[in-house]
């Protein structure tokens, strides 16, 4: 992403580290004028603190000493000589502060360099007030007209100046100072006016010809640096300084500078992947691993191969090792650009040394080999007691620590268990303990790392701190390098390091050197490989750390170096563009992660860009490692890996601990071709404070409850990562679970669809347990009142009539059991019965009485006596009948009839019976019907009565029906009359 101008764009933490800028005394009329105005700054955005930035005008200083001088747009800049002048325009609200007065006299060759702006001579300070304490971008606007190209230890007129942060006063000495936030380099801006890039055929058209064609240039660069800002108004100072063994002959000219809130562009800290305190770690694990160690061994004597390659110049470096003495030094002290140098090249040279004796040892299966490694361990262990105050020393113990780290690592490891080494020619644990006794002298050095020195020392610093931390097992050392690589704040303070991965690679690749030279963008890009190459030897990816910076870094390097043109916010450097070196062995470390390690992360042509790069700037002529050992293709025999698959699934044996001394033992399968199976172990601060934990084996691992939580339930996921593989883990779900699950009961239908709370049809019955935590185990149901139980499998189905209460209750995976629910309902689906007598089917005289008797029943809900109704049906004309009354059947017409009784239960079920019947009359049966109304009264005359009688024994029905219609109404009551003549008629049809 380019920065242009008259942008406001921000970097996620870039800022160059190595120089320091100057800032130059003034005329009193312009130091008035910046006293008078003390402006803050105008938020361009303020969403604060996210999206909030504020920009700082350079003229707006409050407070100055030394040479600083306020310009117009179109004022010329003094250069030491006229031919240096120049005249700049197109600063923000047309005025920039010139920083410094040239010195006219520098050193242009070699000797001291005592001819510099004195330290902190120059300086200006400005208030800035941010909405939140964070990490805030400084991008500086600036120019830079490369006048002083021809310096002594400054070829680039790196015009450099330190940082300070929230100090009025600072101490320019004091190298440990935490508002110290690092030096600024302002680097050469842009090319002068008449450069023309499309007749450019040269990749290194700033160097070419003494840098004709950026010398005297006007352009408006940007340079970046993050720093920790506290809530509120901070000050920020700006002061010219050399750093140390360095010049600076002029300052920049500032136009203003932007302030911007990035605090959200960092990881949190909970996602770096800190290790925990009982991490096991692989050994060997720095640059290799047995396995791959191995893969060599395989291929060394195939010269095709970067094994065979590499294994020629291991083979020519040993040699040269066995026939040149190199001594052994009790003082080590290394000062800017070698000077001095006391036992520094002694030094390098014994850790290649080692190392080289080692892998010889293991590549060859020669065991004297393998006692001249630990002879040389055991001598410098024995021989160097004191570490001098150089500068260049932490840089140079981290830049060769690791050779010493790696061959310990295989002398430690393998040759100590070689059956075939002697007892006596192993290495001892005395001489063991006095080694690890000099990795500490070493880390007196490095451990505190040099977060405001360009970006490159903290990623070679964190390179060895973090080689040392496996060698020694030392957690919280290797969790410092991760600190520092993932937020650069170990030393905490206002400084943000410029070594830390998003400080030192952009998000668009770039790095904070770019602008300096390409061998140290180089070395930075290394370091930084070499942490995570480390990190994945012990199964930790790094790697894909801030959306695979460290990749986009490799390839923004990479194509670079190969020729291509790259975006640049920073006006990236050509110097050392078309340099070979040692410093290019990244390009091997990363090409190897995402071709054979990761295949499948980076973009089409990014591996074979980057591989191109190593073999232009690496594989090609001849090159040196840095105790002078021809290493073309060293670098890509170590980092080229054999890739494999890997693939990873966790089970358990179950997944919840319900009480103290229950234990889960969880094992991480596996799959893949490599030896190397084991796995790392992430155990949640969740669960830590309640269980014991135990590795079994490389792939197992027991958790036992130690004490039961105060709270109901604790819950935590173990995450297991492959240690070949660092991108594959699997996760299991892990609960310390006192509760039980919860159980719901349901009835379909939902209702009962009968009568009073009964259901009249079949029910059915769901049971849905649920258990946050470990899971239900099983439910369970019973319908004798708990005497039994019998597992829930699918719905229950009640279609017998019953007063039903079925119990239920469900467990967890833990062995928590919920106490017993019970639910109630009762199914009534049966008709009442109904029992008839004293009527049955047939044909009855009129003249006679029937008395029906009723019986109901019904053995669950019981009959509802208030829904019974008794009915007799003639010619579907219905008669409600009285249950229990005796009805004279002559009261019925005569011919069919239809007795018919209704019943219903309390659950709403209804029957009915129907007993058919039919009426008939005789001559008989009116006898008995005259004599019956005598008796009633009906017919009031004996003698009529008689009469009657007389007639139907004679059979003679028409002076029966004759007398009775004249007796109607007299002596005959009229009803009785219609039921005498009904019947004679009916005769006397027939």
């Amino acid at each position: 992403m380019k920065k242009h101008l008259k942008q406001v764009l921000s970097l996620l933490l870039c800022v160059p580290i190595i120089c320091m800028p100057t800032l130059v005394l003034g005329s009193t009329a312009n130091v008035a004028a910046a006293a008078e105005n003390v402006t803050l700054g105008d938020p361009i955005v303020s969403t604060g603190p996210k999206g909030f930035t504020t920009r700082i005008e350079a003229e707006d200083f409050y407070k100055h000493t030394g040479n600083i001088y306020i310009r117009d747009n179109g004022n010329t800049v003094p250069g030491s000589a006229a031919a240096d002048d120049v005249v700049l325009t197109g600063a923000s609200g047309g005025k920039f502060v010139d920083f410094s007065d040239p010195v006219a006299n520098y050193k242009t060759g070699s000797g001291s360099n005592n001819n510099t702006i004195p330290s902190g001579q120059d300086k200006a300070s400005w208030r800035v007030i941010v909405p939140a304490a964070g990490v805030y971008e400084l991008a500086f606007k600036y120019n830079n007209p490369a006048t002083k190209v021809g310096g002594y230890r400054n070829v680039r007129d790196e015009r450099n100046s330190r940082i300070i942060i929230n100090d009025d006063e600072p101490d320019f000495t004091n190298t440990m100072d935490p508002h110290w936030a690092g030096w600024m380099i302002f680097n050469m801006s842009g090319y002068i006016d008449s450069y023309n890039p499309e007749t450019n055929t040269s990749l290194t058209p700033q160097t070419d010809n003494d840098y004709a064609n950026v010398k005297g240039n006007t352009a408006w660069n940007n340079n970046y640096m993050n720093v920790w800002l506290e809530k509120g108004e901070n000050t920020v100072t700006l002061g010219m300084e050399a750093p140390p063994g360095q010049a600076v002959y002029d300052g920049p000219n500032l136009d203003y500078f932007d302030v911007t809130y990035i605090g959200d562009q960092y990881v949190s800290k909970d996602t770096i992947p800190y290790l925990s305190d009982d991490f096991v770690f692989q050994h060997p694990g720095v640059y290799f691993t047995l396995e791959d160690l191995d893969n060599i061994k395989a291929n060394k004597n195939n010269l095709d191969t970067v094994y065979g390659k590499g294994y020629q110049e291991l083979v020519s470096a040993t040699t040269w090792f066995d026939n040149n003495k190199v001594n052994l030094a009790p003082v080590l002290d290394v000062g800017p650009y070698n000077s001095p140098n006391i036992g520094g090249t002694e030094f390098t040279r014994g850790g290649s040394k080692a190392l080289y004796y080692a892998l010889r040892y293991y590549l060859d299966g020669d065991v004297a080999y393998g006692k001249k490694a630990r002879d040389v361990l055991n001598g410098w262990a024995n021989t160097l007691k004191t570490l001098g105050l150089g500068n260049d020393l932490k840089l140079r113990i981290a830049i060769v620590g690791p050779d010493f780290v790696n061959a310990a690592e295989i002398i430690r490891q393998v040759y100590n268990n070689d059956p075939s080494v002697a007892p006596t020619d192993k290495w001892q644990k005395a001489s063991m303990a006095e080694f690890e006794t000099f990795l500490h002298l070493l880390l007196s050095k490095t451990y505190d790392f040099y977060p405001q020195a360009n970006g490159n020392w903290d990623a070679i610093l964190g390179d060895f701190n973090m080689a040392t931390a496996v060698y020694l097992e030392d957690v919280g050392l290797f969790n410092d390098a991760l600190k520092q690589r993932y937020l650069g704040t170990y030393r905490e303070g206002n400084t943000v390091s410029m070594g830390s991965l998003p400080s030192y690679i952009y998000p668009s690749g770039e790095q904070q050197e770019s602008s300096r030279d390409q061998t140290h963008a180089r070395m930075g890009i290394t370091g930084l490989a070499s942490q995570a190459d480390i990190a994945w030897n012990q199964g930790i990816d790094l790697y894909g750390a801030y959306d695979n910076r460290q990749l986009k870094g490799t390839v923004y390097s990479a194509r670079y170096a190969v020729g291509e043109e790259v975006e640049s916010a920073t006006f990236i450097s050509d110097k050392n563009r078309t340099q070979s070196g040692i410093e290019a062995i990244g390009y091997e470390i990363v090409g190897n992660h995402y071709l054979n390690q990761v295949a499948d992360v980076a973009a089409e042509g990014e591996t074979d860009l980057i591989y191109e790069a190593a073999k232009m700037r690496l594989r090609t002529g001849s090159i040196n490692n840095e105790a002078g050992r021809k290493a073309n293709y060293y670098g890509a025999m170590i980092f080229t890996d054999k890739p494999y698959d890997v693939a990873m699934t966790l089970s358990a044996n179950k997944n919840a601990l319900s009480s103290v001394g229950d234990e889960i033992v969880l094992t991480a399968n596996v799959q893949t071709d490599s030896g190397i199976k084991r796995v790392n172990w992430d155990i949640p601060e969740s669960l830590k404070p309640y269980i014991d934990y135990e590795i079994i084996s490389d792939t197992m691992l027991k958790l036992k409850l130690r004490e039961m939580p105060d709270l109901y339930e604790i819950a935590g996921v173990i995450k297991a990562t492959s240690v070949k593989k660092a991108t594959v883990s699997a996760t299991f779900s892990i609960s310390i679970d006192k509760k039980p699950p919860v159980t719901t009961a349901a009835v379909s239908p939902a209702q009962p669809d009968g009568l009073n709370g009964w259901y009249g049809h079949a029910v059915t019955v769901n049971f849905n347990a649920y258990d946050n935590l470990s899971g239900v185990a099983k439910t369970e149901y019973s319908l004798d009142d708990g005497h039994t139980w019998q597992a829930y499998t699918s719905a229950l189905m009640f279609d017998k009539d019953d007063k039903y209460t079925v119990s239920y209750r469900s467990t967890d995976n833990a062995g928590n059991a919920e106490a017993v629910k019970t639910i109630g309902f009762n199914l009534d689906s049966t008709l009442p019965t109904i029992t008839v007598t004293g009527l049955v089917y047939g044909t009855y005289s009129d003249s006679m009485d029937i008395t029906p008797i009723l019986t109901f029943s019904d053995n669950l809900s019981g009959v509802d006596s208030s829904k019974t109704t008794v009915t007799i049906s003639t010619n579907g004309e219905p008669q409600t009948v009285q249950q229990g009354a005796t009805i004279p059947l002559y009261t019925l017409p005569l011919g069919s009839h239809t007795f018919i009784v209704t019943a219903s239960d309390l659950a709403g079920n209804t029957s009915s019976q129907t007993v058919l019947f039919q009426t008939t009359t005789s001559v008989q049966s009116l006898q008995a019907l005259v004599t019956r109304f005598m008796n009633t009264g009906w017919i009031d005359n004996a003698g009529i009565a008689n009469s009657l009688q007389s007639k139907l024994a004679k059979n003679n029905l028409d002076t029966f029906v004759s007398e009775v219609q004249a007796q109607s109404g007299k002596h005959i009551s009229a009803q009785a009359a219609g039921y005498l003549l009904r019947d004679a008629q009916y005769l006397l049809s027939k």
